[in-house]
């Protein structure tokens, strides 16, 4: 039986390693080779960051921790959660334990599984993981990559002093078919053609399938659904008749919140079907939806 605490051993039936302090810890007790890795805070329920590696999870969480504790504000490359965890220690104070656990060499199965991972997290705790989605502290300024040479650091402190970090919309739960108006609780437009629609500018969810299929090709978040779409109809000219259908959201929702339902979504349907849509996580899709 999987335990719904995501700092035992046995979380989502992974073979976890033990946990490791950031400060003093030996790292040779971690995980080698391609997996999935956790951070945390003690004496906190949930987690600060779940993450994934192609090369070496032990490597990884090394260079981790040491960006994390660097001086200033380290880049958001290599490691996009380090900015974070750096913010969150030098606001409270906060010290951090890590622990992995194997996994496939196929990029896009430990992409799935991070994914569910998070879901996971999501369901046991009602909300998102301390770094993940995009949240960051409010208070603090996120640094740029090294190419842009622009460091973060604590920006101008907001009113409310307790509010440092946005509230995670709740967990999306399983209901329906991936094809169906009312998957995992959502509201969805019918499915039609993706070529020469009139999309509304709202932000939203999407997904894409080829006509008629119970599978899906891709699932999507955007601050626009006209825009994304329309590039989406530019880019897959050469995919005969595709379909689209959208959920749209309140132009109030947080790019983290977008980030959120579209994580839940993609865990969702890999929960149930055991795969991937067809071209998640392809380099194509991905960097037609950064563009747009």
């Amino acid at each position: 039986m999987q335990t719904l605490d995501a700092t035992s051993k046995d979380w989502c039936g992974l073979e976890w390693s033990e946990w490791v302090p950031f400060d003093g810890g030996r790292f040779d007790s971690l995980t080698k080779g391609p997996g999935v890795y956790r951070v945390r805070i003690p004496g906190q329920p949930f987690l600060a960051y779940i993450g994934q590696s192609g090369r070496d999870v032990r490597s990884r969480l090394q260079s981790l921790r040491t960006n994390a504790a660097s001086e200033l504000m380290p880049y958001d490359d290599p490691h996009t959660a380090a900015p974070s965890l750096w913010a969150w220690r030098d606001a409270r104070g906060y010290t951090y334990e890590c622990s992995g656990a194997p996994a496939s060499p196929d990029k896009r199965e430990r992409l799935a599984l991070e994914s569910w991972l998070l879901w996971k997290h999501r369901l046991a705790y009602g909300r998102s993981t301390l770094c993940n989605h995009g949240h960051f502290h409010l208070h603090y300024l996120k640094s740029g990559n090294r190419k842009s040479g622009r460091r973060g650091g604590l920006k101008i402190e907001i009113a409310d002093f307790d509010l440092d970090l946005q509230p995670s919309l709740p967990p999306l739960l399983i209901c329906a078919t991936p094809t169906d108006s009312n998957w995992m609780g959502l509201t969805w437009s019918d499915w039609t053609a993706l070529q020469n629609r009139h999309y509304p500018s709202n932000p939203g969810l999407y997904r894409l399938r080829s006509q008629g299929s119970n599978d899906l090709l891709y699932i999507g978040e955007t601050t626009s659904l006209a825009r994304r779409l329309r590039t989406h109809e530019k880019k897959l000219t050469s995919q005969e008749q595709l379909e689209v259908s959208y959920s749209i959201k309140p132009n109030t929702i947080s790019k983290c919140g977008l980030h959120e339902l579209e994580n839940d979504l993609i865990a969702g349907y890999y929960d149930v079907r055991k795969t991937l849509p067809s071209l998640q996580f392809l380099t194509a899709l991905s960097t037609v939806a950064e563009s747009a």
